[in-house]
């Protein structure tokens, strides 16, 4: 990476790093699921995280771990059970409690499982994180509230144009959620409102100051230091934020809707990248799809 790195990358070329990267988190998981899954042996969350850290490793373009950590390597597998208040029902994946454990097992016939990894491109600093809530049951009532947000997500991408408020596109999301009966209170101490729905991918439209290209040149050997200034770099899709969505950015959509009434109805999680291309018009970066089929949650393919 040279200090002529903002000069020399348009914003179409930024843009294409944000789908390079995030496709990649996408296909390393759906490989962790196809070799896993034709065996009968235990599958555990920690097996999962790190055969998928693994086959992001294989990536010489990305760091050796995501940014967001903890939890560990910037990666986060969590399993819980259809019935009862389940690990995916998760506030933050930050305390020690909600990291990845070796003895909690996937049951393929009932299992909800929440997946989520932050790769970081070397040259660029650019974010692909990647997240999906993905269900293993048949409760109808479960399939119809996962059908149900990803219809939510669909209509805030619709809603979602150039010259619109962060604030106005998070209003507009909490009251597609409260329609539903719904509530998402995701917490987030780096966001100065406690809450958000998503943030700016930082390196996209607000190119890096020449500090900040020092700092991504010397690499992991000061990792923490490159994660603290991803982290800060961030602007947040929150109640209070005046920032106008514009051409050039790339933006995610991770509201997560769960129900307060009912426990057995889990929080769901998109994790959606929003790009607006220099034309103005948008893209909605997801890579769901082959999870999806895998999991047989072919319901979802709408």
């Amino acid at each position: 990476m040279s200090n002529d790195t903002n000069k020399i990358l348009t914003i179409d070329e930024k843009l294409e790093i944000c789908r390079i990267t995030k496709r990649f988190s996408s296909e390393s998981l759906t490989t962790v699921f196809n070799e896993l899954f034709t065996s009968e042996k235990p599958i555990s969350e920690a097996q999962i995280r790190d055969k998928w850290l693994n086959n992001l490793r294989l990536n010489s373009s990305f760091f050796p771990e995501g940014w967001y950590s903890p939890p560990p390597y910037g990666i986060s597998v969590l399993i819980g059970k259809n019935g009862q208040k389940n690990r995916t029902n998760f506030k933050s994946l930050r305390p020690e409690e909600m990291w990845s454990k070796p003895d909690i097992n996937l049951d393929k016939k009932n299992s909800i499982l929440a997946c989520y990894a932050s790769p970081v491109d070397k040259q660029t600093g650019i974010i692909g994180d990647f997240g999906l809530t993905l269900y293993f049951g048949k409760d109808p009532k479960i399939i119809k509230h996962l059908r149900t947000c990803y219809e939510i997500y669909k209509n805030i991408f619709n809603f979602i144009e150039v010259g619109k408020k962060f604030s106005e596109v998070y209003q507009y999301t909490q009251k597609q959620i409260k329609k539903n009966g719904l509530k998402s209170d995701l917490s987030s101490p780096s966001d100065p409102t406690g809450t958000n729905i998503g943030h700016s991918i930082p390196g996209v439209y607000d190119n890096w100051s020449k500090e900040e290209i020092k700092t991504l040149l010397v690499g992991d050997k000061d990792w923490n230091a490159i994660k603290n200034m991803i982290s800060k770099k961030r602007t947040f899709v929150n109640s209070q934020e005046d920032t106008k969505y514009q051409p050039g950015m790339a933006v995610t959509l991770e509201p997560r809707p769960y129900s307060d009434d009912d426990p057995n109805i889990p929080m769901v999680w998109f994790h959606t990248t929003i790009l607006i291309k220099p034309d103005g018009s948008k893209e909605a970066l997801t890579y769901f799809e082959d999870l999806f089929k895998i999991v047989g949650m072919n319901y979802m393919l709408f």
